[in-house]
Parts: C-alpha cells; sequence; structure tokens
C-alpha cells in the first residue's frame, strides 16, 4: 500500500466515523412527554407543564402572580418555574422556536421568565425559547410565562 493510498483511506475512516457522529447526534431527544389539551407532563421530571400560553406578556411580577392564581385542568398549585425547570423542555435539536411544537403549540421564539433571581435585585433570568439560551431581563420589561405544578 503507497504512503497516498494510506492517507486517503485514513481521510475515508475518519469522515465516515464523522458522520456516523454527526447522524447520531442530529436525532431529536426520545419523547418524554404525555400531554392532554391544556397540560403537558414530563415524565422524566414529573413536572407538569401549562400547554398553551397565556397572553399577553406581562412584567415578572405580573407573570409570578399569574401563575401564582391560575387555575387550569382542575388544579391551583401552578407557579412560575426555575430556570433549570425551563430549560428541561428545550429541544437542542430544533430552532424558533426550541421547543417541540407538536407537544407546545403556538410557543413563540421570544423570552419566558423564571422565578430564577439573577444576584441584581432588578433582574431575573429568561429562557429565550429561539435558541434556548438563558439570558436575564428587567424585571419591570415583559415577556411571556408558561406555568409549572
Amino acid at each position: 500500500m503507497t504512503r497516498l493510498t494510506r492517507w486517503f483511506t485514513v481521510l475515508s475512516l475518519l469522515t465516515l466515523f464523522l458522520w456516523i457522529d454527526i447522524e447520531a447526534t442530529a436525532e431529536p431527544p426520545p419523547g418524554h412527554f404525555s400531554a392532554t389539551a391544556e397540560t403537558v407532563t414530563d415524565t422524566d421530571t414529573g413536572l407538569v407543564w401549562q400547554r398553551q400560553l397565556s397572553s399577553p406578556e406581562r412584567t415578572h411580577a405580573d407573570a409570578v402572580s399569574y401563575c401564582n392564581t391560575l387555575e387550569l385542568a382542575g388544579e391551583s398549585d401552578w407557579r412560575l418555574p426555575e430556570v433549570a425547570e425551563l430549560l428541561s423542555i428545550v429541544d437542542e435539536t430544533r430552532f424558533e422556536p426550541a421547543v417541540d411544537p407538536a407537544v407546545f403549540p403556538s410557543t413563540p421564539a421570544v423570552a419566558h421568565w423564571t422565578i430564577t433571581p439573577t444576584r441584581l435585585t432588578d433582574l431575573s433570568f429568561v429562557v429565550n425559547f429561539a435558541d434556548g439560551d438563558t439570558d436575564s431581563r428587567r424585571i419591570d420589561t415583559t415577556a411571556t410565562v408558561r406555568c409549572v405544578r
């Protein structure tokens, strides 16, 4: 086997392994949601999510109040999620929105409030459902709300 032939063989094998790895990681995560018309249960975490978003966007204080007083699917113990909880529904294989639209229909690719504060008292964390990243936002501005229990 010549040096050039060996080089092409190694290159071909590397290309094959890279292609297999890319194909393997491009698959969406296995389904771990059970949905009804009003709620979605995450069977991995046990959290129950509001399926349809509230409207309109709200300030942070209004978002907390909205979730704390929400009565949905016969339950009244709803709350604004922690940042880690909201990140648990992000589907990293999707973009704009970074969530499964069959499970969470009509989810806009915008910031969603969390209850998780930052070190600065006038900011709270949001999850941006355009790409699934976290950011902080002034609590006197508005964002979308999805409640959890």
